[in-house]
């Protein structure tokens, strides 16, 4: 009777480690699995971004005469017109002695200092020094700051009062 609470203990215990090995094969044959997926998955996305590259390599090299069939490409615009550039308002900085405000001109990132030459934006009214904004328009028409057009706005006329035809 001994011998068959042994048989069975031994029996029982065998089958325990066969349940614990087929979790464990399981397991890692998912592991394998998913690193598998993953590594073809990383593969995809470089061989997209080397497309990309490619693509974006073979736009940035096509000349405008190239496309010149393709009816939907328009040239890029090359900023403001030199005599619009000339025609915004410039003067010489003076600082305030009351104000301690501190103008940086943002495309050179230094401080306006007494004396130099600046020219304002007429429509958002930003500063910088001639030298740097004229740069600027040479290959942009926008506010380097705010992105406003700096072409000036015509402002519309200022309207007098109703006026009645006949007198009363």
């Amino acid at each position: 009777s001994m011998d068959f609470v042994d048989d069975t203990l031994f029996v029982h215990q065998k089958n325990k480690y066969n349940i614990i090995n087929k979790i464990m094969i399981i397991a890692l044959i998912s592991i394998c699995i998913v690193v598998f997926l993953v590594t073809i998955l990383r593969m995809y996305i470089r061989c997209r971004q080397a497309q990309d590259r490619a693509t974006l390599y073979t736009t940035r090299n096509t000349r405008i005469s190239d496309l010149t069939s393709v009816s939907w490409v328009d040239p890029p615009k090359n900023g403001l017109d030199p005599t619009i550039i000339t025609s915004l308002p410039l003067f010489l900085y003076k600082r305030n002695d009351h104000h301690d405000d501190i103008i940086e001109c943002s495309i050179c990132l230094s401080i306006i200092e007494d004396g130099e030459l600046v020219r304002v934006l007429p429509n958002c009214k930003h500063n910088f020094h001639v030298e740097c904004i004229d740069k600027w328009f040479n290959y942009h028409s926008t506010c380097p700051i705010c992105r406003t057009e700096a072409e000036p706005r015509l402002l519309p006329e200022p309207r007098e009062g109703f006026v009645s035809p006949m007198p009363p």
